[in-house]
């Protein structure tokens, strides 16, 4: 799934009231052709399925479902240098923060352990599947005596689309 695919489509895809995603065909018809059209509904029929029983684990923030809460039950979340622990599932993906603490503590369990801990303190199979993708770029970039917070965009199509270390 492209960037500028996802740019496209993003308008016509919104959260219900049981939160799942939908994508607005008809009106998408008018800026999106047929094969356009075909992947948004596959993506979003992808990620509506990864949510299943775990739904009533986010609040609908927009068009993003976020489980913050969710994570601060298992992790400690920070607003300072630390960093904060949150993740926010989209139609297309994920993104993820994680604090220097928790990304500390899952280096200290080692990349396959650490990757299993993102996903049970984020809930659902979006969060395991984004705690796998942190896990191998915490094992690849950062060492414990070194952990800085991290940001890691996931698409469940094209895997890591972007992430970043940050410095303090």
């Amino acid at each position: 799934m492209s960037k500028e695919l996802i740019e496209k489509a993003d308008s016509y895809v919104y959260v219900n009231n049981n939160n799942e995603f939908v994508f607005a065909e008809k009106l998408a018809s008018e800026k999106l052709n047929g094969q356009e059209i075909e992947k948004v509904k596959q993506q979003v029929s992808m990620t509506n399925d990864l949510l299943e029983g775990h739904r009533g684990e986010y609040s609908v923030q927009g068009n993003v479902l976020s489980n913050q809460e969710s994570m601060q039950e298992g992790m400690v979340t920070y607003s300072t240098s630390e960093g904060i622990n949150k993740i926010e599932t989209y139609w297309w993906g994920v993104k993820l923060w994680l604090s220097k603490s928790t990304v500390r503590s899952v280096l200290n369990v080692g990349s396959a352990g650490g990757g299993a801990y993102i996903g049970g303190a984020v809930g659902g199979v979006p969060g395991a599947v984004a705690g796998a993708a942190a896990g191998q770029i915490l094992q690849e970039f950062i060492t414990p005596a070194a952990a800085r917070a991290i940001f890691v965009q996931y698409n469940y199509v094209t895997g890591i689309t972007d992430f970043q270390i940050f410095n303090r």
